[in-house]
C-alpha cells in the first residue's frame, strides 16, 4: 500500500493498497460485512481511500473474484423470473435448470467476476461489472444503496440452450 499527503493541500490525503488471492469470504467479511455476502474462492481488490481538500470522502475499489460463488443471490433465476412476469407467454420454470449451477450452496457460481466501485455519500457505483458462469455472461454498470438495493444495466449472454427455449416459448 501507500500514503499520500502533502502539507500544501492539507487536509486533502489518500491511502491506496492492493490484496491478491485472497480468500474471498474473509475479504468481504472484513470491507463490506453490512452487505452478509456469502462468497467463496479467490479474490484480489485494489483500493483508494481518503480525503479531498473539502473532507469529502474518497473511496475506489476494483476487485475480482475467480473460481468461486456469490451466495445469497441468484441473478439468473432472479432474471427468468422477471422475464416471466413481463410476459407470461416467456415464463418457463425449467429454465433455470439450464444455466450453470453454483459450485456448492445456494447462488450464482462465478468463474470470473471483475467490478469497480466508487462510493458517492451512501451510494456506491458500479462500474465494469463483469461475470462469466460457463456460457452465463453479464455485463453492466450500476449502482447500489442499502435502502435502494442493486440496480444494473447491461447485456446478459444465456447458454444456447437457454436461449433456444426461450426463443421457442416467445409469441412473436
Amino acid at each position: 500500500g501507500s500514503l499520500s499527503y502533502k502539507p500544501e493541500f492539507h487536509p486533502a490525503f489518500t491511502v491506496s493498497g492492493r490484496l491478491k488471492n485472497a480468500k474471498a469470504a474473509i475479504l468481504a467479511q472484513g470491507l463490506v460485512p453490512w452487505l452478509g455476502l456469502d462468497v467463496d474462492g479467490t479474490s484480489s481488490a485494489s483500493w483508494g481511500l481518503g480525503q479531498d481538500g473539502e473532507r469529502k470522502p474518497i473511496w475506489s475499489a476494483r476487485t475480482s473474484l475467480v473460481s468461486g460463488r456469490l451466495g445469497g443471490t441468484d441473478l439468473i433465476a432472479r432474471f427468468f423470473e422477471a422475464l416471466g412476469a413481463v410476459d407470461p407467454a416467456l415464463a418457463a420454470a425449467d429454465l433455470a435448470g439450464l444455466v450453470p449451477h453454483p459450485r456448492s450452496g445456494a447462488g450464482t457460481r462465478v468463474d470470473k467476476l471483475f467490478f469497480e466501485l466508487e462510493k458517492t455519500g451512501e451510494e456506491f457505483e458500479i462500474g465494469g461489472l463483469f461475470l462469466r458462469a460457463g456460457e452465463f455472461q453479464l455485463d453492466a454498470d450500476g449502482r447500489f444503496a442499502r435502502g435502494a438495493g442493486l440496480q444494473l444495466e447491461g447485456t446478459m449472454a444465456l447458454p444456447a440452450a437457454a436461449a433456444d427455449k426461450l426463443q421457442a416459448s416467445a409469441p412473436w
